[in-house]
């Protein structure tokens, strides 16, 4: 669920996808298994209005430390990344490793792409 500058994660209502340097964040409807690899063909309804983008180019690092921190302490907590409030109040392991795989993507598609 996004409202604003906050993203509730582990209720299975986010995409998480990346282009480029960014993670991209978006609304859906309805709630999908965590984890779960969605395909356009599911029926699922992308609110492309409801969507936040976050440049891995300048956050990466911020993003990566502080979810592996909230990986550590495996316990529901918030945690502010790029401005943005992550709330893990239903704390999902699978959200955590989930957004970590499309943001290292996204940090290395950026290098890849400034080192030709």
């Amino acid at each position: 669920m996004i409202e604003g500058k906050v993203i509730k994660f582990g209720y299975g209502t986010v995409a998480v996808g990346n282009n480029y340097s960014d993670v991209v964040f978006t609304a859906i409807k309805p709630p999908q298994e965590v984890g779960r690899t969605l395909q356009c063909t599911d029926g699922i309804e992308y609110d492309h209005k409801t969507r936040i983008r976050i440049s891995m180019a300048e956050h990466y690092h911020e993003l990566k430390e502080k979810l592996k921190a909230v990986q550590m302490i495996n316990d529901p907590c918030v945690v502010t990344i790029a401005g943005y409030t992550f709330d893990f109040s239903n704390f999902n392991p699978k959200s955590i490793e989930v957004i970590l795989d499309h943001a290292t993507y996204a940090y290395h598609s950026y290098i890849r792409l400034c080192a030709v």
